[in-house]
């Protein structure tokens, strides 16, 4: 009767658990699902399955690798990059494995092989193990944590997630042992835990660092992009003012050479005021959408200094429903990748920037030589910048922002040309 008890007591909060579980991996990915359905159907095999592995297998090793790959598999629900999700995933798993363990250790469950099996039947500790996790989940919520998405450094992630990754090592290495008193080894749990749950804390610490250090700079280029674009036009200004408040004297001579026939000093004449009134730095673009004229306008100059012809293609409406923090990300990076690449080509400097808006759809289409060396890795390209934190960051964010709008980021090259391209619904 008392196995017919726990079998039901287990069934039941295996429901809780998989409650756990999803609300924990949701605390370090976005609740952005590719399909509600297949999310729900991911939850439902993974109940099915832990609780026949549970009673048909039940050896720890078994159940550890199960529930590993399939933290992974539920992780590829959400929208998130391949190191965001492992960090859900061990955080994930370290956090309920820990709440177990500290549960069977106050059972009186002080030592256990890895690889055999091991048969925990306790009602009180199967519903304390739920209650303790529901209880952690109702504490990280409190927090209000905040899902941001930034590039972190390889050296800051590794050094995260190796915290976690040896608390359960060791504490599996304490298990086996089983040569602890039971209140020492209650102790090493709880303090794993603590040092766990203050290592997400630093995690949150250090991906706000980041995030905000990345959006000071964005921020600064875009002032940066505007201060260029006041320039420009301050410049058109008082040009133009010049050339209008000599204007009739100009036509008066004008229309002299005309009059005598001298049509050659009359052309010549029209030539000076053409060079007096584009003398000023030149306004590449004047779509309308101030955003998109500054930063483009601004890394046309760039271009133009760093002796690289670029040709400008823009058809959008002056209110366009993209966000301009987005905007900049966007545009600043691939421009400023495309600029840099195109400016270590000795001839031949070229840049072609196409961007169109056409029902719903954006598209951006960058084009620049280059010197033919491309450095890659499994999942994108390579800086070779020195600043590698924030210059790597760049193309990640792009992808990152693009992903945000169920965009399509591509990119090829040839021998001769990169080519950037990019869809956004908006």
């Amino acid at each position: 009767m008392q196995v017919f008890e726990f079998a039901i007591i287990r069934l039941v909060c295996e429901v809780v658990n998989v409650y756990v579980i999803r609300s924990l991996i949701q605390q370090f990915l976005s609740k952005d699902k590719y399909s509600k359905v297949i999310e729900i159907i991911s939850y439902i095999t993974y109940y099915v399955l832990s609780i026949l592995i549970y009673f048909l297998i039940h050896i720890p090793i078994a159940i550890l690798i199960f529930n590993l790959l399939a933290f992974v598999i539920i992780s590829l629900n959400y929208k998130a990059g391949i190191k965001q999700r492992l960090v859900a995933v061990i955080f994930t798993y370290c956090i309920l494995f820990l709440i177990e363990m500290l549960i069977v250790a106050l059972s009186g469950y002080l030592q256990f092989s890895i690889g055999a099996k091991f048969r925990y039947s306790s009602i009180w500790g199967e519903i304390a193990n739920q209650i303790v996790g529901v209880v952690v989940v109702l504490l990280i919520k409190m927090k209000n944590r905040k899902i941001k998405y930034s590039v972190m450094p390889n050296s800051y992630w590794l050094s995260i997630i190796s915290v976690p990754i040896l608390s359960l090592c060791y504490l599996v290495f304490l298990f086996q042992v089983g040569e602890l008193e039971k209140t020492t080894l209650i102790f090493n749990v709880i303090f794993l835990i603590v040092v766990n749950l203050t290592n997400i804390m630093f995690y949150d610490v250090v991906i706000e660092s980041i995030f905000s250090k990345t959006e000071k700079l964005l921020l600064a280029q875009q002032i940066e992009s505007y201060e260029k674009q006041l320039s420009i036009m301050k410049t058109a200004f008082k040009s133009n003012q010049s050339i209008q408040h000599d204007l009739k004297d100009h036509l008066f001579s004008i229309r002299t050479y005309i009059k005598e026939n001298n049509n050659r000093n009359a052309i010549n004449y029209i030539d000076k005021m053409e060079k007096m009134n584009w003398g000023y730095e030149q306004e590449f673009l004047k779509s309308g959408n101030s955003i998109i004229d500054s930063i483009l306008n601004f890394k046309c100059h760039d271009a133009r200094e760093r002796k690289i012809n670029i040709s400008l293609t823009v058809q959008i409406p002056e209110d366009l429903n993209l966000d301009a923090f987005d905007t900049t990300i966007i545009l600043g990076n691939i421009l400023d990748n495309a600029i840099d690449a195109a400016s270590k080509v000795t001839e031949n400097r070229k840049i072609n920037f196409f961007l169109s808006y056409d029902r719903g759809r954006l598209i951006i289409d960058v084009k620049n030589t280059y010197t033919g060396e491309i450095l890659t890795k499994k999942d994108g390209l390579l800086t070779t910048k020195k600043e590698e934190l924030f210059h790597g960051i760049g193309i990640e964010n792009v992808k990152r922002t693009v992903e945000k709008y169920n965009g399509i980021l591509e990119y090829s090259y040839d021998e001769e040309w990169f080519k950037m391209f990019i869809l956004i619904y908006i």
